[in-house]
């Protein structure tokens, strides 16, 4: 009897002894670290998002939102939609390096009146003439860029109104400096109708291409406009268009879309994407 209790009583020692070893060595062992998945997902904050959904989803919410530089990743500006593109019967000029805009007018294919100018595009700083008119045949706005190369003026760029005096209010051309190197045409096309819209093309002379050619593209601006100005970033071009996405009346945007453009890595960049209300709008 005696040798039965006791092992009746070393076996119920060894159970608990188990039994303690089993719960130190649960407490004891290292937690498990997250998966890649659950880390690399990305996180959003108030209406502005972050990491790369930012980039699919951009601002859609009604109040302000914004998608800023970092998690839009600076997205290129396309030149989808440029109004200038090659003229199919381009009009050369002889004539030096030092020929006045002036002789591109009045000369049977430009009318006045018109205005025009000389600037250096960037990057590669080469000179170009840029004249807007009316066409002499069926009197349509026109804007027409030339280039200089080998004694000669060629015309590589030429944007001619669709409906002649029924597309656009006019056309404008404005040289601006948006990176060294040169100069960048903005070229202005304001539409008729009660959305005055605004589409502008971006002009530049690049290396790889060797002739002036558009380099991005905004449009259908609502009551639109556009500004250059300095900021920390840099020389950046605004746009601001109505938006009427709450049913407001054409005369009375309530909101409008602000865009941010730099020049950044050989290409115009997007860096704030923009709901604002019509209040936060600068002064034209």
């Amino acid at each position: 009897m005696r040798s039965q209790r006791a092992g009746m009583i070393a076996a119920g020692v060894l159970v608990v002894v188990l039994a303690f070893a089993a719960t130190v060595l649960l407490l004891t062992r290292p937690k498990p670290e997250p998966t890649a998945a659950t880390a690399a997902t990305p996180t959003t904050t108030g209406t502005a998002t972050t990491g790369a959904a930012a980039a699919s989803t951009g601002s859609t919410a009604a109040g302000p939102t914004a998608t800023t530089a970092a998690t839009a990743a600076l997205a290129a500006v396309s030149a989808a939609g440029a109004y200038l593109a090659p003229p199919r019967e381009p009009f050369n000029v002889d004539g030096p390096a030092d020929l006045a805009c002036t002789a591109f007018v009045n000369n049977g294919h430009v009318l006045g009146p018109s205005r025009c100018g000389r600037a250096r595009l960037a990057p590669t700083s080469q000179l170009v003439i840029w004249v807007t008119g009316r066409t002499p045949d069926t009197k349509a706005w026109t804007v027409r860029i030339f280039a200089y190369g080998h004694g000669n003026w060629s015309e590589p760029l030429r944007a001619v109104e669709n409906l002649p005096g029924g597309t656009w209010t006019g056309v404008d051309v404005a040289p601006i400096t948006l990176s060294p190197g040169g100069r960048t045409l903005l070229v202005r096309f304001t539409n008729q109708g009660t959305g005055v819209f605004l589409n502008y093309d971006l002009v530049r002379w690049p290396r790889s291409t060797g002739r002036p050619t558009v380099v991005a593209h905004r449009g259908e601006l609502s009551h639109g406009f556009e500004r250059v100005s300095q900021t920390p970033a840099g020389v950046v071009l605004d746009d601001y268009g109505a938006n009427y996405d709450d049913g407001a009346p054409n005369c009375c945007p309530n909101r409008f879309d602000h865009t941010r453009i730099v020049f950044r890595d050989g290409l115009f960049r997007y860096l704030v994407r923009e709901r604002i209300p019509a209040s936060a709008v600068p002064a034209r």
